[in-house]
């Protein structure tokens, strides 16, 4: 479960102080600002690196995070699969600073750990990571050309976010985030994965989102009323609550991944291309948009079929100011086998995807919290 959400809650409610640990997160991107608050167990610190290089992702900024115990320990004693997602508190950490600030983020094993108030901590390495790779063609086109964004740490609304949400809202939202970031550190080296990354971000957000809205033998009647009467006369309503706890994830699954971006949709962007370039954002448009992607992340992950290569390119620049494409349909053949795709196989860039996806989980972000989450688009 989300652990920055079990920390505060923890210290909030007075629980024991463990220790202060300070980890590394490492980013491509400018940084400005530190981020310093006595009333938060979470401190973030700017070491001002600065990269000449090209693929390197430095540790720019420093997590100091303050450890608290309830009585049933640090961390819940619940053992839930469908909390876990992988990562510790600073993976957490890094993932929402890398879905807030649109950058890429990834956070390093524990460095030094403070006890009480010793000044300058021990040096550690027992959660020793190695350092995180990055392929980013720099003297090229890029796939997302508008990272790496300057990431601002002056946001003061970010820890008192976590006391506004539930376990299980914050336990979702860092599962999001976390697919997400993924998504950012692949696009330009395999986008295809970044695809499929990103879509199981919003679906992730998704399955969360139509949870919270009525019971499961609810939606299964909603979804399926036919099937819902069957397990009705089988075996009452009990039987049909088991049965759809059982398969309440396959749910019209699609279905329910459009509605979901549709519902928290961003508005297009302020700076767009000439109308034949741009993606058509009206609702009807978006939802068969929405399908086809779906169709083939379905495709990606079952048939290991890709995604099209015009989706998984550059986006083309339409006029002498840089503007990019929203659409994928100027290059339409496929610079390996020499496949040609059709307009409406080739429907959007993931840059434009990329806008989308990330804008409608901060949207959905916001939906959960009275805090204002998007301000300069930066945590």
């Amino acid at each position: 479960m989300a652990d920055i959400h079990t920390n505060w809650r923890a210290r909030k409610d007075g629980g024991f102080y463990i220790a202060t640990f300070e980890y590394p997160l490492y980013t491509d991107a400018p940084v400005s600002h530190d981020m310093e608050y006595l009333d938060s167990p979470y401190q973030l610190l700017n070491s001002n690196a600065v990269s000449t290089e090209g693929n390197v992702a430095l540790p720019s900024i420093y997590l100091r995070a303050k450890l608290y115990k309830t009585e049933h320990g640090p961390r819940s004693a619940e053992a839930d699969p469908k909390l876990h997602h992988g990562g510790t508190l600073a993976d957490e950490v890094a993932a929402l600073l890398s879905l807030s600030g649109g950058v890429r983020v990834k956070a390093g094993g524990a460095t030094r750990r403070f006890d009480d108030n010793e000044r300058y901590g021990k040096i550690m390495h027992w959660d020793y990571r190695p350092l995180p790779g990055l392929i980013v063609r720099r003297h090229q086109d890029m796939i997302l050309p508008n990272m790496p964004n300057r990431l601002h740490l002056n946001w003061h609304g970010h820890a008192t976010f976590i006391d506004c949400l539930s376990k299980d809202q914050c336990t979702a939202l860092v599962k999001s985030a976390r697919l997400y970031q993924d998504a950012l550190w692949l696009a330009e080296s395999e986008p295809s994965l970044s695809w499929l990354m990103m879509v199981s971000a919003l679906e992730t957000a998704a399955n969360h989102w139509r949870s919270s809205e009525g019971t499961s033998d609810q939606r299964l009647t909603q979804s399926k009323p036919e099937l819902a009467e069957m397990l009705r006369k089988a075996g009452g309503e009990q039987h049909l609550r088991e049965v759809a706890n059982q398969i309440e994830h396959t749910l019209g699954a699609t279905k329910k991944f459009i509605d979901f971006v549709i519902t928290h949709l961003p508005k297009p962007p302020d700076e767009r291309p000439p109308a034949p370039h741009q993606l058509n954002w009206e609702t009807k448009s978006m939802k068969k948009t929405l399908s086809k992607i779906y169709g083939y992340r379905s495709s990606a992950l079952h048939s290991g079929i890709p995604f099209p290569s015009p989706m998984c390119s550059p986006p083309y620049k339409t006029d002498l100011k840089g503007s990019l494409a929203e659409t994928a349909t100027f290059n339409l053949r496929d610079p390996i086998d020499g496949k040609i795709w059709t307009n409406d196989d080739a429907i959007m860039t993931l840059n434009t995807f990329n806008y989308i996806t990330r804008y409608t989980l901060l949207n959905w972000w916001q939906t959960m919290t009275p805090i204002r989450i998007i301000q300069d688009t930066n945590f």
